[in-house]
């Protein structure tokens, strides 16, 4: 049987991915499934090996629109339908403000994670090799020189005809760029938005976990659901309150206190130990890429570590249906609310590319 966390194939590929997430191994399985082998390197140990459950990643994550296309592209969405919940829109207040219907997913990085890396190991095994739990130490750009240190041995130097960077924010390989290739410069800003999460742990039998639950709009709070551990009987519920500001307290009280004022929903699903195990994460960033020319703006919406979630677009979006609803509510007999419907904005994405 082999060992899933250092698994080592009969040929290496001669292209490299640096960052075994998401990105990297669809990257990795689209070049596959046109015959080209890969190497992927991993920080990280193999997502099967890790904690069904981890309170800095396991936040709800989406799938729809350009994932979708993704996975399709990939023959990946019969892996998906069996390790995460389907997505089928947002409600706000028991409503339906945003349908979706066409197939979606919620679920943690790691179920993704775990989804796409049993994909590989059923159909593509062959072709790409991940090492895990291996840190990427220095990258020579002009030679495809990929100096790493896999778990337990010494540093080790490949080659390789082509070396792509799929390891986030902190990208080595972008910091390689930076230092060797002349011209090419990054721009970094950081941005004031911050994710505040907490764990629903009470009365989340009311949710439909179906869809993303919008709690509030000011501030933003947004509630999805993640598949539950083996002996879980449901779903776990996650909300990330999402502000301008870094939240912080000095106590549970006035913790609740904030919630009370901004997020009540929250306290009737959240338990005071979940209140109190608030987290927050650093703002996120907006980082301007430009090679010979070419120019690239990566736009990372409020997010705590990982920088996926939700966007402002999703914001407004339930913001506009709630100020339409009350405004309707008035000039209904009995203040009865009559939900129109919206024009749905244009989906937004997680990558914005200009020239």
């Amino acid at each position: 049987m082999s060992d899933p966390q250092h698994d080592t194939p009969d040929a290496a590929g001669g292209i490299a991915i640096i960052g075994g997430g998401p990105a990297g191994l669809v990257a990795a399985i689209a070049l596959a499934r046109r015959g080209v082998p890969t190497t992927v390197f991993e920080r990280d140990a193999h997502p099967e090996l890790a904690p069904r459950f981890n309170p800095d990643r396991s936040y709800t994550i989406d799938i729809t629109g350009h994932g979708l296309r993704a996975l399709r592209h990939i023959d990946a969405t019969s892996y998906f339908d069996a390790r995460l919940l389907p997505f089928r829109g947002i409600q706000y207040e028991d409503r339906v403000v945003e349908d979706w219907p066409e197939p979606g997913w919620t679920g943690s990085r790691g179920d993704i994670l775990r989804a796409l890396t049993s994909l590989i190991t059923d159909r593509h095994k062959n072709d790409i090799h991940i090492e895990f739990g291996c840190r990427v130490t220095d990258i020579d750009i002009h030679a495809g020189a990929v100096t790493y240190t896999p778990p337990g041995g010494t540093a080790t130097t490949r080659r390789f005809d082509l070396v792509v960077g799929a390891d986030g924010a902190g990208s080595a390989l972008r910091a390689a760029m930076e230092r060797q290739v002349t011209g090419f410069t990054v721009q970094r800003k950081n941005l004031p938005n911050y994710l505040t999460m907490i764990e629903l742990d009470r009365l989340t039998d009311q949710l439909d976990d179906t869809y993303l639950q919008a709690l509030a709009t000011r501030p933003f709070c947004i509630a999805g659901a993640i598949a539950g551990d083996d002996d879980s009987p449901g779903p776990r519920w996650f909300c990330g309150i999402g502000t301008r500001r870094r939240l912080a307290f000095s106590s549970p009280d006035q913790a609740r206190r904030y919630l009370r004022q901004n997020c009540p929903r929250v306290l009737d699903l959240a338990s005071s130990r979940a209140v109190r195990r608030v987290m927050t994460d650093g703002p996120n960033e907006t980082v301007d890429q430009e090679h010979r020319g070419a120019r690239a703006r990566v736009v990372r919406w409020p997010v705590q570590r990982g920088r996926e979630g939700q966007c402002e677009g999703l914001r407004r979006q339930v913001d506009v249906q709630h100020r339409r609803a009350s405004a309707v509510a008035k000039t209904q007999p009995g203040g009865r609310r009559k939900l129109p419907r919206v024009r749905a904005l244009p989906q937004a994405d997680g990558y914005n590319y200009s020239k």
